[in-house]
């Protein structure tokens, strides 16, 4: 991975025109986008007139870590905007990369802060379920660049990283989970959401970068 500058993705630009823009300079994070862009979702439509639409939204933005030049990965912290449950509870991801119906504590500092390592990430990413906060911003305390998610109305938060030192996190707003170990129809899956024939479903989220 490396950084760079894309000056032709505009503030208001909608996300498919974003990821043409990313995949037309054959660079794959990005350093340096307009101080607020927003990503929406409300391409999402039922085109049958008959039958219910099943579906999933996962978004997998990632920011590259250091924020800037300064700095390493464990310099990083990532603040709720609110105060949460202290330790949050994180949905358990097995080796097979499957939920298995387990949780994880995960501590924060004033109910608020959690301190980056790579450690955090052995067994996957952490998934947060109805959190207080619609906000989180990634910050380097080596130089105070940061980066914000709001994610109002999402509500799954998965927080992901590669543990081998990867010099990125993902953080990742969700409607709906991956698959786990307990079988169901899919239109039972936990999270599912579904939309009425003709109808259209709507969701956004929004990135700022300080």
């Amino acid at each position: 991975f490396h950084m760079f500058t894309l000056s032709s993705i505009k503030i208001g630009m909608k996300y498919q025109d974003i990821r043409n823009e990313i995949i037309k300079s054959n660079n794959f994070i990005i350093r340096c986008l307009p101080a607020s862009c927003n990503s929406n979702y409300n391409v999402v439509e039922n085109l049958d007139t008959k039958e219910d639409m099943y579906f999933f939204i996962f978004s997998h933005p990632a920011f590259n870590c250091p924020i800037g030049v300064e700095g390493s990965f464990d310099e990083h912290e990532l603040e709720f905007e609110q105060t949460e449950a202290n330790p949050l509870t994180s949905y358990h991801i097995n080796s097979a990369g499957v939920f298995d119906g387990g949780v994880a504590p995960v501590k924060l500092v004033y109910g608020k802060v959690l301190r980056l390592n790579h450690d955090l990430f052995i067994e996957d990413a952490l998934v947060f379920k109805k959190l207080f906060s619609e906000e989180v911003k990634l910050t380097n305390t080596a130089n105070n660049h940061f980066v914000k998610v709001n994610f109002k109305g999402f509500p799954y938060l998965g927080i992901w990283t590669k543990p081998v030192k990867a010099p990125f996190l993902c953080i990742e707003p969700w409607y709906g989970l991956a698959d786990s170990t307990q079988k169901t129809d899919f239109s039972n899956k936990k999270g599912i959401l579904y939309l009425a024939p003709s109808k259209q479903f709507d969701a956004s989220y929004t990135i700022t970068i300080g």
